[in-house]
């Protein structure tokens, strides 16, 4: 691993790399998965306004992948924060059902 990785003990005992907080360090400080839900939360808002503008929904099964995705990242903020669990639990459940959702519509 890097040289500077932050090494702690998992509650289960095993040693563990904190990567993500090695990743803010390298962003000044950003934690990663706001970044990265903020960034798809742009990309979700340029393809639906590109489908409700042009009234072309070939793009909803992709659009649809990148809300499950963001969903997820909301729900792991959540629990990372471990605070009101059950709507980070939701939030992870509710991801997986668009993410099933919008693969079954992509192989359809």
């Amino acid at each position: 691993m890097n040289k500077g990785s932050t090494l702690f003990t998992h509650k289960y005992g095993y040693e563990c790399y904190d990567l993500v907080n090695d990743f803010s360090e390298v962003l000044g400080g950003r934690n990663v998965l706001n970044l990265l839900r903020n960034i798809l939360s742009v990309i979700v808002i340029v393809l639906a306004g590109y489908s409700l503008f042009t009234k072309n929904f070939e793009f909803m099964p992709y659009l649809m992948l990148i809300v499950s995705f963001t969903v997820l990242l909301t729900g792991v903020t959540e629990l990372k924060k471990d605070k009101k669990a059950f709507l980070g639990y939701f939030n992870i459940f509710a991801s997986l059902f668009v993410f099933f959702v919008s693969i079954t519509m992509l192989s359809s």
